[in-house]
């Protein structure tokens, strides 16, 4: 059964590699490479191998992918898009600029935090 298993998740990862190198959009490479790391992390899962799974589960399917798509966004060949305004103007409106601002960001996430480490108390 795992033999199968192995199998069957290294075609998948062939395939989703395969898929990724072939494509010449990089918005539509970038998703690639997120499937692409979904595949590999669960290759990984596979072989036993937990915690690089969990590592290419951060990077290759999350991290990777995000620094394209804003790497893209910052082309100006191709304009800015649609996911500039969808990213970014939302989190413009929480906040003015100013240091005191990041000040409250700040307790806020370290109020959620002790919370979090109270609650396991």
């Amino acid at each position: 059964m795992t033999d199968a298993l192995t199998v069957i998740t290294l075609l998948l990862t062939g395939v989703t590699a395969t898929t990724a190198a072939l494509t010449r959009d990089p918005v539509r490479q970038a998703a690639v490479l997120a499937l692409l790391g979904l595949s590999l992390a669960l290759l990984f899962t596979v072989l036993q191998a937990p915690d690089v799974a969990l590592s290419q589960l951060g990077v290759g399917s999350a991290i990777t992918p995000l620094l394209i798509l804003l790497t893209v966004r910052r082309d100006p060949r191709r304009g800015t898009g649609g996911l500039h305004r969808a990213l970014v103007l939302p989190l413009r409106r929480l906040h003015s600029g100013l240091l005191g601002d990041y000040i409250a960001w700040l307790a806020v996430g370290l109020a959620a935090l002790l919370v979090t480490i109270a609650a396991q108390l």
